[in-house]
C-alpha cells in the first residue's frame, strides 16, 4: 500500500515546505513546553493536581472527580520528551537546509507513534463501548461521542501532519 501524498499544508494556504517547517516549530514548542514544566515540578516550584475518580454509592454513573496535589512528575515523560525534541529540531534543520535524510528520525518516530496510538485508542475504544452498554446512561453516552469526535479530530490532525512532512520528503527527494 502507498502512503498518499499532500499537495499543500492547511487547507492550501502553506508549501509544504513551510508547513513542514511550521509543524516542526509547534511540536517543539509543545514538547519543550512539557519538559520545562515537568523540571520546574521536578525542582518544587510548582504542582500540578492528579484527577481520581471515586465511585459513589449510587453506581457507576456518578462518578466524582477529587483533586489531590502531585509533587512527582511523570519520569517517563522526562525520558521521552528530549527523545521526541531531537527529532523536531532535525526536522526544522532538515528542511531549512534541504537535507532529506535529517526528515527520517522524525518520519519514523510520528509514524511508531501515530500506528501505536491507533491501537491504544481501539482498545480503548472497544472497553469504553462495553461500559457504556453496562451504565446505560444518556450523560455518559453523550459525553462519550463527545469525547470520540475530539479524539479522531486530534488523530487526523496528527495524521495530516505526518503526510504534509512525508510529502515533502517525497518531493525533495526528487530535486536533490
Amino acid at each position: 500500500m502507498k502512503i498518499p501524498v499532500v499537495k499543500r499544508c492547511c487547507c492550501g494556504c502553506m508549501s509544504n515546505k513551510n508547513g513542514s517547517i511550521a509543524i516542526g516549530i509547534l511540536m517543539l514548542i509543545i514538547s519543550s513546553s512539557i519538559f520545562v514544566t515537568d523540571l520546574l515540578e521536578m525542582a518544587g516550584y510548582t504542582k500540578r493536581a492528579q484527577y481520581h475518580a471515586h465511585l459513589s454509592g449510587e453506581g457507576w454513573g456518578y462518578l466524582l472527580m477529587q483533586f489531590e496535589e502531585f509533587t512527582r512528575p511523570n519520569i517517563f515523560e522526562m525520558v521521552l520528551l528530549p527523545l521526541s525534541i531531537i527529532p523536531e529540531a532535525l526536522l526544522i534543520h532538515g528542511v531549512r537546509k534541504r537535507k532529506r535524510k535529517l526528515l527520517i528520525p522524525w518520519l519514523f518516530l510520528d509514524f511508531l507513534a501515530l500506528t501505536a496510538s491507533l491501537i491504544l485508542l481501539l482498545v480503548i475504544f472497544l472497553v469504553l463501548v462495553v461500559l457504556l452498554v453496562m451504565m446505560m446512561n444518556i450523560l455518559i453516552f453523550i459525553l462519550f461521542i463527545v469525547g470520540i469526535v475530539a479524539v479522531f479530530l486530534a488523530y487526523y490532525v496528527a495524521v495530516h501532519f505526518f503526510l504534509v512532512v512525508y510529502s515533502y520528503f517525497k518531493v525533495s527527494g526528487c530535486h536533490v
